[in-house]
């Protein structure tokens, strides 16, 4: 079938951008410059991306294991064939596992939705995480994840797109809206990557080339962030990458 994209494609990507960098193949020439550009300031950004993929495999599994069997990714970008996906690692401890993918770029929600089409436990949605409460009020998600079990949230490397205040607006929402016994786990560039980020963020504001920017934040800087929320593990790698679980009463 040939068509048109319905919408304008930015020169610069953030999905398109950590694609590359996550050694994928969904991504254009202006991305993969903008990616070394990055590496070229912080070369252990390679090291940081690859270490945030480890850690949710990590964290997802736990979960599993512990009889959690709903996951909420945000941010879930493109699928890639060089790493494992939520929903394969849920379902190989909980086989009727239930994942849900969301993202704001229709790119990848439409590339999600044509890989893991044929898995019935997984949903794909296009929503913007700046705006929690229309995002949370979406029939389909409310259908697809059941209210009296808890749901694991998993942002891999994808808070430090959102403005702080918009950080705490969707987790507040999020642990209003979810059931107790809900897990949060995230990735997030901490301080050592700033060059990385002012590198990204500076191409974005110069090309108009999306409307995100790249931050990074600190330990203390990120905690008064996660709103109702309790905090149960955080910590900076060496290559510059803070994770952090939390968890609902």
């Amino acid at each position: 079938m040939s068509g048109i994209w319905p919408v304008e494609l930015p020169p610069i990507s953030s999905a398109r951008v950590y694609d590359y960098l996550a050694r994928g193949k969904d991504h254009f020439l202006a991305d993969r410059e903008m990616a070394e550009q990055m590496l070229a300031a912080h070369p252990g950004h390679l090291d940081l991306v690859e270490e945030s993929i480890r850690f949710v495999d990590q964290k997802v599994e736990e979960l599993a294991v512990e009889g959690v069997d709903q996951f909420l990714v945000l941010g879930c970008g493109f699928p890639r064939r060089t790493e494992t996906p939520v929903h394969v690692v849920a379902q190989t401890f909980i086989s009727t596992a239930t994942t849900i993918y969301l993202d704001r770029d229709l790119a990848c929600v439409v590339t999600t939705r044509a890989h893991y089409d044929a898995n019935t436990r997984v949903s794909v949605f296009d929503g913007d995480l700046t705006n929690p409460h229309r995002l949370l009020a979406d029939p389909g998600l409310h259908s697809a994840l059941a209210p009296d079990r808890p749901v694991a949230v998993v942002c891999d490397l994808t808070l430090q797109h959102l403005a702080d205040q918009d950080v705490t607006a969707l987790t507040a929402a999020l642990a209003t809206a979810l059931p107790g016994g809900s897990h949060l786990v995230l990735t997030h560039p901490a301080e050592d990557a700033a060059v990385a980020a002012d590198v990204y963020t500076a191409a974005i504001v110069q090309d108009l080339a999306a409307e995100d920017t790249y931050r990074t934040r600190s330990v203390e800087h990120l905690v008064p962030l996660l709103k109702g929320w309790t905090l149960v593990t955080i910590e900076v790698s060496e290559h510059g990458l803070l994770t952090a679980t939390a968890r609902l009463s």
